[in-house]
């Protein structure tokens, strides 16, 4: 997939909703801006920094520490509990912001309306409705300064994705996180400052800029 973008600008704690037709390079994107996927030409700045020109190495370290990332495949392991699951997500960064607090973790899931239980019990016990909102927790642990969010609510209904939402934005306002959210559903859009179509988006130039 061959991305041109122009010079893409996102401030500080802005909620994106990016959308585009299937195949256009949305998860693309998304792997790019995280690191996951090397860029083969232009820059990706994020925090300020040129991400795109660290080491494999510090892009993994700093997407650790200030980036929280759901995708539609959750990355869960299946075999490990739901809390080894957050203890592991938060290994990556403790140095930086201190062990996990449990107590912020069962609040979170208070509010995703699951129940604390769960915290022993393995991923793969988990309804796929519950492991979306396990991978929102992981997401929100290290209190990141980003959000990457692949269609997030692919798998709720429309009360739960309603909910779902509402939560989303409201935890990412109080950690002052900027929101990079992709989804073919565009009843969401309201729930966001801005809208980007990626096919718009997709021009002549190759700079894309988080700040």
């Amino acid at each position: 997939m061959l991305l041109d973008i122009p010079c893409w600008r996102i401030n500080k704690g802005e909620h994106i909703f990016l959308h585009g037709a299937s195949g256009s390079g949305k998860s693309t994107l998304l792997n790019l801006i995280s690191g996951v996927l090397p860029l083969k030409g232009g820059e990706i700045k994020l925090l300020g920094k040129p991400f795109s020109h660290l080491t494999q190495r510090k892009r993994d370290k700093f997407r650790a520490t200030h980036l929280g990332m759901v995708f539609q495949q959750f990355n869960l392991i299946p075999y490990l509990s739901i809390l080894d699951n957050l203890h592991l997500a938060n290994h990556a960064v403790h140095s930086n912001k201190g062990p996990l607090k449990l107590d912020k973790v069962e609040l979170t899931m208070e509010r995703l309306k699951l129940s604390k239980n769960l915290l022993q019990r393995p991923a793969s016990d988990l309804s796929v409705g519950q492991r979306q909102k396990v991978a929102i927790i992981r997401a929100l642990i290290n209190t990141p300064e980003i959000i990457i969010a692949d269609e997030p609510t692919s798998s709720l209904d429309s009360d739960s994705r309603d909910a779902f939402m509402i939560l989303l934005t409201e935890l990412c306002l109080e950690n002052a996180s900027t929101l990079i959210f992709v989804s073919h559903d565009r009843t969401l859009m309201s729930h966001f400052d801005q809208t980007h179509d990626l096919d718009t988006l997709n021009q002549m130039h190759r700079k894309a800029y988080v700040v």
